[in-house]
């Protein structure tokens, strides 16, 4: 019964690891996206530039 008992144990553990692990490389990703190049990228001035072109087509057509 012991056996059973660690290697449920031992299961138990290297799948938090493993978890553990996946989560923190998720997290890292998402930080090095989102926070990183939040500087470089940023979506808001890329809409606005969007909206000013399609103003500035729209008042040069007419």
């Amino acid at each position: 019964m012991s056996e059973v008992y660690s290697i449920f144990l031992s299961a138990v553990f290297s799948s938090f690891i493993v978890t553990t692990g996946i989560i923190a490389v998720i997290g890292s990703i998402y930080y090095l996206t989102y926070k990183c190049f939040a500087s470089y990228i940023s979506f808001d001035k890329i809409a606005q530039a969007e909206r000013q072109s399609r103003v500035k087509k729209h008042t040069v057509s007419n």
